[in-house]
This record gives structure tokens, C-alpha cells and sequence, in this order.
């Protein structure tokens, strides 16, 4: 399995600018955290193709078989810049802004998050501020680089039958064991993709952004690493929904799935996950 995050975060408001907006964007020269090339922590190896098609729809198989092609200099994961020189290098390939949230750190700390995808939706990005949205911030850094971006609407009730897979939750419970043998994280700490949307839908949180894993290689090509990346949450909810529950109206996350399997975990726990105007008007 490539694409499991073996560091799970635990399970925060504003609004992160627009990759389209002219304004200055709200990021300050404090101290920065770059992230450590998040793509880099894989494990296993790649199943053949074969058997990733076997239980993808056919609309994401087509997906899988491609590469994606950057130039010399496109956006990686890892790169870090200031906030004006990652729009400026984003807006060249042609990304906007469509999603934002607040990431919740192990320490408590929030960090801006935004969800970015290209016109055609073929490239997309999960960039990482080192102050929470709002707050002015000194760099950003691409958390991910995503191919085959998929943009659901989180607003409506139930699960889009194209972010589920085709996988019986069985083979996710035996890559799951296989993991959690190794030491690769806590046990329980992993299930199947399906099993993870069904559980939080009646809570509101829902499927926003689902997008295919990529590693760049040697040529500079991106190829598909058999992962698929889903990013959820209740963009609809408040800490006023549940006084019991307050977290359930503002909650989300990005979970890692491996492919075929489905084997999920939990990367990184969202607060306040919204659309962009962009991203609105995308869904329409």
C-alpha cells in the first residue's frame, strides 16, 4: 500500500482568500513551518493496475491509467513559499481556490488549510499556511499534490456512489490487520473507505474533494501511486447543532485510503471546512 499517511492527526473559523482575489493576501512574515514532504511517507509496495481496476468505477479507472505531465516548475509536495509567491506559481497552472478549513494539530495549534484544482480538474493541491486562517502567516506549503479532482456537493444529504469503491470491506480489514502488525500505527486506527463515509454522514459530515495520490518521477512525469485522497466535512453545521456534541457541526477531515483495499486512516482533523465562491460556483 503507497498512500497511507502513517501519521495520523487528531481530530477551528475564517475564510482563506480566493486564488483569484487581487487583494493582499492575509499571511505574515512570523515564524513558518514548512511540512516535510508529506507525500515522501509511503509504505508497502504499488498493487498491479489490474487489480486497482477491478474495484474502481469506471469513471475514476480511466483516471488511474494516466499520467500527469508538469512543468519543470510546477508546485511539489514539499515546496514551501510566501503566500504571494505560491499564488503567483499556482496561478500560472491555472488553480483556484476552492475550499478552506482550519486543520487541528496534535498540540491543539490551527493551521490554514486550502483545497485547489485546476480549470480541467486534472491537477489539484492541498496547501498548508503556518497560522490559522485568518491570521497573517509567513509561508505556504503544498501539503499534496492531487490528480482527477472530484468536487462534490457536502451541502445535500448522502454519499455520491463515485466516491465509494468497489472494494468489499474485507480486503480493507486485512490490509488494515496487515498495517497494524507492523507497527505501521494503533490499532483500530484504520477501516474501509466505505465504512468511514457511512459512519459520518447522518453527523453532516459529508464527501467535498476526493482526488488520486502522485509521486513525480525521475522524467517528471506524475503517475498515479494507488491512493485516493477524500476530504470531508459539515459545511453546513455550527457549534450550536448538538450542545452535547458541539464539534459535530464544524468537523472534517482528510482521510488516506490505499487502492484497491480501501484501507483508510485519518491524516488530519478539519474545523470549518467551506466552499470557496469558486468552488460554489464549481458545484453547480
Amino acid at each position: 500500500m503507497t498512500t497511507l499517511k502513517i501519521q495520523a492527526m487528531q481530530r477551528g473559523q475564517g475564510a482563506f482568500p480566493s486564488m483569484d482575489s487581487q487583494e493582499r493576501l492575509p499571511f505574515s512574515s512570523d515564524d513558518a513551518m514548512c511540512l516535510a514532504s508529506p507525500g515522501g511517507r509511503r509504505c508497502g509496495i504499488a498493487p498491479p493496475i489490474s487489480r486497482v481496476l477491478k474495484y474502481l468505477p469506471l469513471s475514476l479507472a480511466f483516471a488511474t491509467i494516466c499520467v500527469y505531465v508538469g512543468n519543470a516548475n510546477a508546485a511539489d509536495i514539499g515546496d514551501c513559499d510566501t503566500p504571494e509567491a505560491m499564488t503567483a506559481r499556482l496561478k500560472t497552472e491555472g488553480q483556484h481556490s476552492v475550499a478552506s478549513a482550519q486543520m487541528i494539530a496534535p498540540d491543539k495549534r490551527l493551521f490554514g488549510m486550502i483545497f485547489t484544482m485546476s480549470d480541467d480538474r486534472k491537477v489539484g493541491y492541498i496547501l498548508k499556511a503556518d497560522q490559522p486562517l485568518g491570521d497573517r502567516a509567513g509561508q505556504i506549503c503544498i501539503y499534496e499534490r492531487l490528480a482527477d479532482i472530484r468536487l462534490y456537493d457536502a451541502r445535500s444529504a448522502g454519499i455520491p456512489n463515485a466516491a465509494l469503491l468497489k472494494a468489499p470491506d474485507e480486503d480493507a480489514g486485512a490490509n488494515c490487520k496487515r498495517l497494524q502488525l507492523a507497527g505501521k500505527f494503533p490499532q483500530g486506527n484504520c477501516s474501509s473507505l466505505n465504512q468511514v463515509l457511512h459512519r459520518v454522514e447522518p453527523l453532516g459530515e459529508r464527501v467535498m474533494i476526493q482526488g488520486f495520490t502522485v509521486a513525480k518521477g525521475p522524467s517528471g512525469i506524475y503517475q498515479p501511486t494507488s491512493g485516493v485522497v477524500t476530504v470531508s466535512g459539515n459545511v453546513n453545521g455550527s457549534i450550536n447543532d448538538d450542545p452535547a456534541h458541539p464539534s459535530r457541526g464544524i468537523v472534517g477531515g482528510i482521510a488516506y485510503s490505499s487502492l484497491p483495499d480501501g484501507a483508510t486512516i485519518l491524516n488530519a482533523t478539519l474545523a470549518y471546512p467551506r466552499y470557496t465562491e469558486y468552488g460554489l460556483a464549481a458545484l453547480k
